[in-house]
């Protein structure tokens, strides 16, 4: 914009020279957008995924506690560790369009609502092919550890975290 400017100026100082005289480059106008753009997503992402409940060294899945205390908080619970309560937000699950909880949210919500398995009865076509992976790379990524929290899907009992998982009330 700046360069635009400058340009006017010195046109009108001289009006003997042509339009054609000023030559901005939409090549560099581009590289600085996308710079631009490209720190405020990175913002979004710190903004959002703000907090962390990092496990001990040693910690296995099956030691971790997680109750849903309504739709958008839970409480998180591991032995010799302070019990804490985080939202949606905190742990990395916020949409940005619906300014809301995203899918990996809902579908943690109906594991602990489907009694800690989700089984093929009660699967939601919106999960999509991925929703599962993701949720388990959040999870990994809230906790601290390197391990997946729900395992391959068994005919038995579906998806069934290793952790255990409580719906509200």
């Amino acid at each position: 914009m700046e360069e635009i400017n400058q340009l006017k100026t010195q046109r009108s100082k001289n009006s003997n020279l042509d339009i054609g005289d000023f030559i901005i480059k939409p090549q560099d106008r581009i590289q600085k957008v996308e710079v631009i753009n490209q720190e405020a997503s990175n913002n979004k992402k710190a903004q959002y995924n703000t907090a962390s409940y990092i496990l001990p060294p040693n910690a296995t899945w099956e030691s971790l506690y997680i109750k849903f205390l309504d739709g958008h908080f839970v409480k998180v619970k591991y032995p010799n560790m302070k019990t804490k309560k985080f939202d949606f937000k905190d742990m990395g699950f916020f949409n940005g369009k619906t300014r809301g909880p995203n899918m990996k949210w809902v579908l943690l919500q109906a594991i602990a609502g489907s009694e800690g398995a989700l089984t093929n009865a009660k699967w939601d076509k919106r999960f999509g092919r991925n929703v599962k992976y993701e949720l388990n790379e959040t999870l990994k990524k809230f906790f601290g550890m390197k391990t997946s929290p729900i395992p391959h899907y068994t005919k038995r009992y579906g998806y069934r975290p290793l952790f255990t998982i409580k719906p509200e009330g």
